[in-house]
């Protein structure tokens, strides 16, 4: 890997956007001093992720964007970019080319490009760690970087040789742990005191909740007494004021039959009157029992459709459950026998497991035996060689030398010979042991890449799962509001259309006259229901009209005069009927129209309303000659142009009538509510269909929403099982990779002992066979009297040359013998483990099948009882259809005898004159009998009024609520006195306190699952910081003492000689001990780095900088001046040092010293050509050299 090239933007000096591109090599960037040469090495460490504006030679971190000069404004960003050339794959990434961006802008935000792709500061780290490049690496070494060497700081020390020796992952896995742990154990407190909290509110809340149960049972109970007693009392004086109407009715008859000359034609017309009101009590009891019917009629299909509905649903649902069982039993079966064949595999195993260690210690106990044997054999000889000895005095010196060598020369050949076969033994060995090593790592980093990628897929999915929730919450929250605010609407649309049934807030004689005129076709109704007014024009029409508003619309006249003759008779008031024959209305002239477009002037009331074309002349008669204005003003104006000769009106109500009179101010008139009445039914009931058709996709939209929901649900807990098993499986891996590593490092040692061993023997054999040569001579003499004592010799060397073949074959045997060993332990351990798997696996199915099985039956159970019930409602509804035929009959036949009554009635009223008379008697009976009826109905209406505003119903709402069994007016006042003193004693009552103690109570089981994980979690994370730094520390120690030694080659280099060294202050803690440097230059003592000259302290920083690039090689390295302290003789050593390097590292040099750019490949001039404005030149030296 190497640094292709660098682009700068917007960066400190470099304004324009500038390309630097680089060769292997060196290269060198020179300048003068304040050009903006350092920039570019600030601007490599920032786009690697430096967060200190101090590192970057500033005090914020706007101070790195352009900040313009005299003649260039501030540019609002920077940006970097580094181009990496990955061919060879140093980079943990799939891309030949590497391209990392860095973006600042000055309202403080940033931005990381990898490739062109947003990325996290994080992703940057994680790309470069262990590699040396970074911002805290030592691939970017300028002044600074010295003084963190020369530092008295162990910290800033520390730092510079832990990424060094390539433990800053781990640190980094450590610190993340640290503080996860701390977040872990701050949660832990904080769980503590939460439950502790709960629990202290948990016993009252759970008391308060009792009370509000029995509060609200005994509320609603009441309600429902209530609600009876209103219902009885409300009947009551139903019948009471029929009653008294009926004696109003006999009063009038009397007062009728009073006169004489029309006694005939009163009682006559007293029994019309009288059929025609049970003719249409007949029609009304007949329509309500066909309403009634038909709705019957209604439900009793709808619940049939729905019941067969269910029954296809649960039958459907009950076959796929148990064919699901049938599935997961097969599977089960599958796996039973999958385990029964581990679970023989295992006692397999674990038998050749037992057989082994049996075999190992008794070959041991033989080895310890063999070893034993050949001690005494070597003592033995020893013992011989001493009598040899002895003997040997009478020998020539020469002749015991020959011998002894002799010997010697045996023993080594003999323990080279042992030591060729151990050496290719071990060679093998250790053969095998790196390549199952390498198998284990390569295992090892692929699961811990899956376990990256298996994190990322929970943290998604945990993510969508909780926006999903979220959503659906809403959701649902809207939908009850939905459902709230149709249930309001209702209730007001039912007011409504109450109050317009009854004709509430009309005239008495207006109310009589419509409901005697109901089934008069010749009865149009009043003008506030024939006529549409838009709400912006509804106060202006109310004030205009008034009372008009109740005036009766009638077919003709004669109509008119019916009902005015039967008003009359009954004395029930008087009203004004508008005949359509009758009444011609009239417009604005030509003339006055034109004053319509008088500014101010809204239009001409009659066309800004809307009506039946067949009521054009009532509404002209009423509002065809009045106009509407914006205000009083307008008003005035446009009357005195129009010489008050109509009506005008503004939109506050204000009156101007023809003829120059003016009402205004407030007013409470009830018309108002009148005309509005209509309007706002209408308005109600399209706003409660268009609240119910969005109702009806809102439910679909939430059913949507759970499927959804339930998807990533289960796609979270798949993806968090996967996530587990892999971990499981990274430790298993990273458990026997650890134990590998052992071996391997154990097995390496072992063999370099034995080559050394080896070397040493053949040297020794050399001297030897050289010393034998020059004592033959002397060693001929001296056979004869020594034959028989080295015959003897030479035997015992037989034995114990064969008793120590004896113990290396043991030793090869007891050897192999625990490879085998570990083998078979390995794959018994994998062995548990599937099995242990199988059986939760079995567990699983065996539940699932016996549910699935369970909740078959239960649907099929259903199922059948939804088919009685469907039998059941098919009788039912035949039965209502006949039923329904049979009134149809009955109502054909009332309307006959309807229209035979109303031509009777009509020939009647032509012959019956005007009663004048009244008898003073009959009208005080009729007076107090009104009064008394008065009095009633203000009790009535009092009841109602009472039970409207506790409970929000009407009588209608109520009867839904009506006792089946006819319990007597006194018992159910008894126990609603009851309840309420029940409800009295009870005192204050938290209505809420069931579902917070629900929450409450949840919340609590919560808090302790969250305990016992967060508790779980503690122990796993300081296990794993334990582990991490018993990693880190044999890591650390292994590469510091390399570091040492390249250390000491470096110093001397440098130097021109003297030695150097590197040591830990307290090497039992080599992850917290303080780093020394001592050093000795050239005719000097050994001293510490701090007693050393400026100069000699600046170099021996190179020297530790050069051991470390030698330790772990950077692709490329940026020295900013680090050679500024050395004298001319250290910058040439420096120089030619760094062209060795440069064979293997990329090194971009900003400098001025004249030694290092003699040896640069090319160069980069910085100047400022323009003030505050750094510009590049560039050089390539080989041209010139060539």
């Amino acid at each position: 890997m190497k640094l292709k090239s660098i682009e700068i933007y917007g960066f400190k000096s470099f304004a324009d956007r500038t390309l630097l591109e680089f060769n292997q090599g060196i290269t060198g960037i020179v300048g003068p001093n304040g050009s903006g040469k350092s920039n570019i090495s600030d601007a490599v460490r920032w786009v690697l992720g430096e967060q200190s504006p101090k590192a970057l030679r500033g005090s914020r971190m706007e101070d790195v964007i352009f900040s313009g000069t005299e003649n260039r404004k501030a540019l609002p960003y920077c940006e970097v970019s580094l181009l990496f050339d990955n061919e060879d794959g140093s980079l943990n990434t799939d891309f030949s080319e590497v391209m990392v961006t860095r973006r600042a802008y000055r309202s403080g935000e940033g931005e990381y490009y990898l490739n062109k792709n947003l990325c996290r500061l994080r992703d940057i780290l994680e790309l470069f760690r262990d590699t040396g490049i970074g911002k805290e690496g030592y691939s970017i070494i300028g002044q600074g970087r010295i003084d963190d060497i020369l530092s008295v700081k162990s910290n800033e020390r520390r730092q510079v040789f832990e990424e060094a020796a390539g433990i800053v992952t781990y640190r980094v896995r450590k610190e993340e742990a640290e503080r996860n742990l701390q977040k872990t154990r701050e949660n832990l407190v904080r769980v503590n005191d939460i439950i502790d909290e709960i629990s202290l509110r948990l016993e009252p809340l759970q008391k308060q909740a009792e009370d509000a149960k029995t509060y609200l049972s005994n509320a609603e109970r009441l309600k429902l007494l209530d609600l009876n007693i209103f219902i009885i009392r409300q009947d009551r004086l139903k019948t009471r004021l029929k009653s008294i109407e009926e004696r109003i009715k006999t009063y009038s008859e009397a007062l009728s039959s009073a006169q004489e000359n029309i006694k005939l034609l009163t009682e006559k017309r007293i029994q019309l009157d009288e059929k025609q009101e049970s003719l249409d009590e007949k029609d009304k009891q007949q329509r309500r029992a066909q309403l009634q019917l038909s709705e019957e009629i209604q439900e009793t299909t709808n619940e049939r459709e729905r019941l067969q509905a269910a029954l296809n649903s649960h039958i459907k649902e009950s076959e796929r459950l148990k064919n699901e069982a049938i599935q997961l039993e097969e599977k089960l079966a599958d796996i039973l026998s999958g385990t029964k064949d581990t679970s023989e595999r295992q006692k397999e195993k674990q038998s050749q497991l037992d057989s082994l260690q049996e075999k190992l210690n008794k070959e041991q106990l033989e080895l310890a035996i063999r070893e034993e044997k050949e001690n005494e054999k070597q003592l033995e000889l020893d013992n011989h060689r001493d009598e040899l000895l002895n003997i040997a005095n009478r020998v020539t010196d020469a002749k015991t030398l020959e011998t002894r060598q002799h010997t010697i020369l045996s023993q080594l050949e003999e323990q080279l010979s042992r030591l060729e076969q151990v050496l290719v033994q071990k060679a093998d060995s250790l053969k095998k042991g790196e390549t199952v090593l390498s198998e284990i790592a390569e295992n090892t980093s692929n699961v811990a890449e899956q376990i990256e990628n298996a994190k990322k897929d929970v943290e998604k999915l945990l993510s969508k799962r909780e926006t999903a929730e979220e959503v659906l919450e809403k959701a649902i929250e809207y939908e009850h509001k939905m459902v709230q605010d149709i249930g309001a609407l209702r209730s007001k649309l039912t007011l409504l259309e109450e109050m317009a049934e009854g004709y509430e807030g009309y005239y008495n004689a207006v109310k009589q006259a419509i409901k005697i005129s109901r089934n008069n076709p010749n009865v149009h109704g009043v003008v506030a229901k024939l006529i549409e007014v838009p709400k912006e024009y509804e106060t202006a029409i109310d004030m205009l009209l008034g009372g008009q508003l109740q005036h009766i619309v009638t077919k003709d006249e004669e109509t008119a005069q019916e009902i005015i003759d039967y008003l009359r008779k009954n004395r029930l008031g008087r009203t004004t009927f508008l005949p359509l024959t009758s009444v011609k209305g009239r417009t604005l002239s030509e003339s006055e129209r034109k004053l319509l477009s008088t500014e101010g002037c809204l239009g001409l009331a009659s066309e800004l309303i809307h009506y039946d074309d067949k009521y054009k002349g009532i509404v002209d008669s009423l509002l065809g000659r009045c106009i509407i204005t914006k205000d009083l003003k307008s008003a005035i104006d446009i009357m005195r142009k129009g010489s008050y000769r109509f009506n005008a009106v503004t939109l506050n109500g204000d009156v101007m009538r023809a003829g120059g009179s003016m009402t205004g101010g407030t007013s409470q008139n009830q018309s108002a509510s009148l005309l509005g009445r209509e309007r706002q039914r209408k308005e109600l009931a399209k706003s409660i269909k268009q609240l119910e058709e969005a109702l009806s996709l809102k439910q679909s939209e939430i059913a949507k929403l759970k499927e959804e929901y339930d998807e990533i649900s289960l796609s979270y807990a798949n993806a968090d099982k996967k996530l587990n098993e892999i971990n499981l499986q990274y430790a298993l891996e990273k458990e026997k990779l650890q134990s590998t590593k052992v071996y391997v490092e154990k097995e390496r040692l072992s063999l370099d002992e034995t080559k050394q061993a080896q070397a040493q023997l053949e040297l020794a054999i050399d001297d030897i066979n050289k010393d034998l040569a020059d004592i033959k001579t002397k060693s001929e003499a001296e056979q004869v009297d020594q034959g028989a004592m080295q015959q003897k010799t030479k035997d015992l060397q037989e034995m114990l040359k064969s008793a120590r073949e004896d113990v290396a074959t043991q030793r090869e045997i007891v050897q192999e013998l625990v490879l085998n060993e570990q083998s078979v332990r390995h794959e018994l351990l994998a062995l548990q483990k599937e099995e242990k798997l199988s059986l939760s696996e079995q567990e699983s199915l065996s539940k699932r099948a016996s549910e699935n099985y369970k909740i078959s039956d239960e649907e099929y159970n259903k199922a059948g009882l939804i088919k009685e019930s469907l039998v059941v409602l098919n009788e039912k509804l035949q039965g209502l259809q006949n039923k329904n035929i049979e009134q149809q009959r009955e109502s054909d036949k009332l309307e006959i005898d309807r229209q035979q009554l109303f031509k009777a009635r009509k020939r009647n009223s032509d012959e019956t004159e005007l009663l004048h008379n009244r008898i003073n008697e009959e009208n005080d009976k009729l007076h107090k009998a009104e009064l008394l009826y008065a009095r009633n109905e203000d009790e009535r209406n009092s009841l109602a009024s009472n039970i409207l505003s506790k409970y929000d119903m009407t009588y209608a709402q109520a009867l839904d609520y009506r006792f089946e069994d006819n319990i007597p007016l006194p018992s159910l006042e008894r126990e609603a006195n009851e309840k309420r003193e029940i409800i009295k004693h009870l005192g204050h009552i938290n209505v809420h306190a069931v579902e917070e103690y629900a929450a409450t109570k949840e919340r609590y089981d919560d808090m302790s699952t969250q305990k016992e994980d967060a508790e779980k979690a503690e122990q796993d994370l300081t296990k794993l910081i334990d582990r991490l730094l018993k990693e880190m520390s044999v890591r650390f120690v292994g590469e510091f003492k390399k570091l040492g030694e390249h250390f000491q080659e470096s110093f001397t280099r440098l130097f021109g000689g003297g030695t150097a060294a590197l040591t830990l202050s307290d090497p039992e803690n080599p992850l917290t001990c303080d780093i020394e440097i001592s050093a000795q230059p050239p005719g000097k003592r050994l001293q510490l780095m701090s007693l050393l000259s400026g100069g000699e302290r600046a170099l021996t920083a190179i020297a530790i900088l050069f051991a470390m690039l030698k330790l772990k090689p950077t692709p490329f390295c940026v020295l900013d001046e680090i050679e500024a302290a050395l004298d001319d003789a250290n910058i040439g050593h420096f120089a030619d040092y760094l062209s060795e390097f440069a064979k293997t590292t990329q090194f971009i040099v900003v400098t001025h010293r004249k030694g290092t750019m003699e040896c640069c490949d090319s160069l980069y001039g910085v100047a400022m050509q323009e003030k505050g404005v750094s510009t590049m030149v560039s050089v390539n030296l080989e041209d010139y050299k060539n």
